[in-house]
């Protein structure tokens, strides 16, 4: 959904969302898990995701701006986390397309600026 997000020319639509979940995840996970020998509906590590999304061109290391850690229940990581989305590492508030994925409890969420 970020990837897309990010080379479309506008805000990625509901039905474009839809479809990266629906159509295009589904195959590319049971690859993924092939790939690195996990059975079934094991658990991937979410950068065994990205390097592998790297690695077929759907991210580039150049979307990647910059991280923030710590628990999200702490005023200043929070602040830190929010302002990188909102200004990407440059800090620049007029960027128009950021994105996050935000990782908590062995699930990852993405969050788009639109």
């Amino acid at each position: 959904v970020v990837s897309r997000h990010m080379k479309s020319t506008n805000s990625i639509s509901n039905i474009n969302i839809l479809d990266v979940i629906e159509n295009e995840s589904p195959p590319l996970l049971k690859e993924i898990w092939k790939k690195l020998g996990i059975k079934g509906n094991g658990f991937i590590i979410p950068s065994n995701v990205i390097d592998d999304f790297v690695d077929r061109n759907i991210l580039s290391q150049s979307m990647f701006q910059g991280t923030s850690g710590g628990s999200i229940l702490d005023n200043e990581h929070t602040e830190a986390f929010l302002q990188l989305l909102e200004g990407g590492s440059t800090g620049d508030a007029k960027m128009k397309k950021t994105a996050a994925a935000f990782y908590f409890h062995e699930h990852v969420v993405s969050i788009i600026k639109v």
